[in-house]
Protein backbone atom coordinates (compact mmCIF):
# COMPACT_ATOMS: atom_id res chain seq x y z
CA UNK A 1 0.00 0.00 0.00
CA UNK A 2 3.04 2.26 0.83
CA UNK A 3 4.52 1.75 -2.94
CA UNK A 4 0.87 2.60 -4.21
CA UNK A 5 1.00 5.55 -2.47
CA UNK A 6 4.19 6.37 -2.79
CA UNK A 7 3.62 5.94 -7.00
CA UNK A 8 0.25 8.39 -6.97
CA UNK A 9 2.39 11.14 -4.61
CA UNK A 10 5.16 10.58 -7.43
CA UNK A 11 2.80 11.37 -10.95
CA UNK A 12 1.06 13.78 -8.31
CA UNK A 13 -2.64 12.37 -7.97
CA UNK A 14 -4.35 13.44 -5.37
CA UNK A 15 -6.09 9.90 -5.05
CA UNK A 16 -5.03 6.06 -4.96
CA UNK A 17 -6.51 4.14 -7.69
CA UNK A 18 -5.92 0.52 -9.28
CA UNK A 19 -3.44 1.94 -11.90
CA UNK A 20 -1.25 3.15 -8.66
CA UNK A 21 -1.48 -0.29 -6.90
CA UNK A 22 -0.51 -1.92 -10.11
CA UNK A 23 2.53 0.23 -10.02
CA UNK A 24 3.32 -0.71 -6.28
CA UNK A 25 3.14 -3.89 -7.53
CA UNK A 26 5.75 -3.86 -10.32
CA UNK A 27 7.90 -1.52 -8.10
CA UNK A 28 8.83 -4.42 -5.58
CA UNK A 29 10.80 -5.87 -8.49
CA UNK A 30 11.69 -9.19 -5.79
CA UNK A 31 7.86 -9.54 -4.89
CA UNK A 32 5.89 -12.64 -6.21
CA UNK A 33 3.30 -10.56 -7.89
CA UNK A 34 5.96 -9.25 -10.23
CA UNK A 35 7.53 -12.35 -10.75
CA UNK A 36 4.53 -13.60 -12.01
CA UNK A 37 4.54 -11.00 -14.31
CA UNK A 38 7.61 -11.62 -15.32
CA UNK A 39 7.45 -15.16 -15.64
CA UNK A 40 3.99 -14.52 -17.65
CA UNK A 41 6.44 -12.83 -20.32
CA UNK A 42 5.46 -9.62 -19.39
CA UNK A 43 7.64 -7.05 -19.27
CA UNK A 44 7.28 -4.67 -15.92
CA UNK A 45 8.85 -1.67 -17.73
CA UNK A 46 6.41 -1.69 -20.73
CA UNK A 47 3.45 -1.93 -17.98
CA UNK A 48 4.53 1.01 -16.20
CA UNK A 49 5.03 2.55 -19.31
CA UNK A 50 1.80 2.02 -20.62
CA UNK A 51 0.05 3.07 -17.40
CA UNK A 52 2.00 6.02 -17.49
CA UNK A 53 0.69 7.05 -21.05
CA UNK A 54 -2.71 6.49 -20.03
CA UNK A 55 -3.37 8.05 -16.37
CA UNK A 56 -0.04 11.12 -17.18
CA UNK A 57 0.79 13.01 -14.33
CA UNK A 58 -1.02 15.89 -12.21
CA UNK A 59 -0.17 19.37 -12.71
CA UNK A 60 0.45 20.11 -9.15
CA UNK A 61 1.38 17.49 -5.41
CA UNK A 62 -1.66 16.67 -3.79
CA UNK A 63 -2.78 19.04 -0.68
CA UNK A 64 -4.61 16.60 0.81
CA UNK A 65 -4.76 12.31 1.87
CA UNK A 66 -5.47 10.50 -0.87
CA UNK A 67 -8.81 9.32 -1.57
CA UNK A 68 -8.98 5.72 -2.98
CA UNK A 69 -11.18 4.98 -5.46
CA UNK A 70 -14.40 2.97 -5.64
CA UNK A 71 -12.49 -0.08 -8.23
CA UNK A 72 -9.33 0.11 -5.63
CA UNK A 73 -11.05 -0.68 -2.76
CA UNK A 74 -13.01 -3.42 -4.19
CA UNK A 75 -9.57 -4.50 -5.89
CA UNK A 76 -8.23 -4.23 -2.21
CA UNK A 77 -11.66 -6.47 -0.68
CA UNK A 78 -10.91 -9.32 -3.72
CA UNK A 79 -7.12 -9.25 -3.10
CA UNK A 80 -7.90 -10.16 0.45
CA UNK A 81 -10.09 -13.17 -0.48
CA UNK A 82 -6.86 -14.36 -2.74
CA UNK A 83 -4.96 -14.58 0.44
CA UNK A 84 -7.56 -16.15 2.04
CA UNK A 85 -8.20 -18.73 -0.08
CA UNK A 86 -4.34 -19.49 -0.74
CA UNK A 87 -4.53 -19.55 3.52
CA UNK A 88 -2.28 -17.19 3.75
CA UNK A 89 -2.80 -15.05 6.78
CA UNK A 90 -0.57 -12.08 5.24
CA UNK A 91 -1.74 -9.57 2.03
CA UNK A 92 1.09 -9.97 -0.67
CA UNK A 93 1.37 -8.86 -3.89
CA UNK A 94 0.46 -11.64 -5.54
CA UNK A 95 -2.90 -11.09 -3.65
CA UNK A 96 -3.16 -7.37 -4.90
CA UNK A 97 -2.36 -8.79 -8.66
CA UNK A 98 -4.92 -11.35 -8.23
CA UNK A 99 -7.69 -9.06 -6.94
CA UNK A 100 -6.42 -6.17 -9.44
CA UNK A 101 -7.16 -8.56 -12.50
CA UNK A 102 -9.93 -9.96 -10.40
CA UNK A 103 -11.77 -6.20 -10.46
CA UNK A 104 -11.49 -6.49 -14.19
CA UNK A 105 -13.14 -2.13 -15.05
CA UNK A 106 -10.10 -0.03 -13.25
CA UNK A 107 -6.79 0.77 -15.45
CA UNK A 108 -5.06 -1.79 -13.95
CA UNK A 109 -7.20 -4.91 -14.98
CA UNK A 110 -7.54 -3.55 -18.61
CA UNK A 111 -3.67 -2.41 -18.58
CA UNK A 112 -3.23 -6.14 -17.58
CA UNK A 113 -5.50 -7.56 -20.07
CA UNK A 114 -4.06 -5.64 -22.80
CA UNK A 115 -0.85 -7.76 -22.04
CA UNK A 116 -2.58 -11.04 -21.87
CA UNK A 117 -2.58 -11.14 -17.96
CA UNK A 118 -6.09 -12.69 -17.08
CA UNK A 119 -7.45 -13.59 -14.29
CA UNK A 120 -6.72 -17.60 -15.14
CA UNK A 121 -3.05 -17.45 -16.25
CA UNK A 122 -1.99 -14.81 -13.82
CA UNK A 123 -3.40 -17.41 -11.06
CA UNK A 124 -1.85 -20.26 -12.74
CA UNK A 125 1.78 -17.98 -12.47
CA UNK A 126 1.71 -16.69 -9.05
CA UNK A 127 1.11 -20.49 -7.56
CA UNK A 128 3.97 -21.32 -9.96
CA UNK A 129 5.66 -18.63 -8.16
CA UNK A 130 4.64 -19.39 -4.38
CA UNK A 131 5.43 -23.19 -5.10
CA UNK A 132 9.41 -22.28 -6.16
CA UNK A 133 9.86 -19.78 -3.46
Amino acid sequence: MELAQNEAHAYRHDFLGTEHLLLGVISEHDGVGAKALTSLGISLDAVRSRVIELIGSGESPPQRCLGVTHRAKRSLELSAEEAAQLGHHYLGTEHLLLGLVREGDGIAAKVLAEFGADQDRVREHVIRVLTTH
